[in-house]
């Protein structure tokens, strides 16, 4: 949804605390820069995870909540990665929250596949079967 403070990442933590507290299942809330920092970080030999260590991770969870999608410039690595992730969570059939302040559609604007990539938005869109929350508003920070 575009805008900011409009309570995306609220509405995330919310669903994640749910399913975490009552559903007593794992889920792994992060913010989708630092995810891709993360991973980064693992191509000098310095870090004591791999990029496969904290891809399990992230591909294995009950839930996945990724905040600020989209908020890095775009690199055919980071559309590799997003598609990566999206894919094989579509092919295990595990759950994913995203927040975004990117339309999944061009509207005269860039989209969130600009940054992403389409693929990568196509299997989010399948991964989530259409439900979408567009959140409008005041920035109520």
């Amino acid at each position: 949804s575009p805008g900011n403070g409009t309570g995306k990442t609220r509405l995330a933590v919310c669903v994640a605390n749910y399913i975490l507290h009552e559903k007593r299942l794992p889920v792994l809330f992060k913010k989708a820069r630092d995810l891709m920092l993360d991973i980064r970080r693992t191509f000098s030999d310095r870090g004591d995870m791999t990029e496969a260590d904290i891809l399990d991770k992230v591909l294995s969870v009950r839930l996945l909540v990724l905040d600020d999608v989209g908020v890095d410039p775009t690199s055919q690595w980071l559309r590799a990665t997003y598609w990566t992730v999206f894919d094989r969570r579509l092919e295990w059939q595990l759950p994913i929250v995203i927040t975004t302040n990117k339309p999944l559609e061009g509207e005269g604007g860039l989209s969130l596949g600009d940054f992403i990539g389409q693929g990568a938005v196509s299997r989010l869109i399948e991964l989530c079967q259409g439900n979408v929350i567009d959140m409008f508003g005041p920035d109520l920070r």
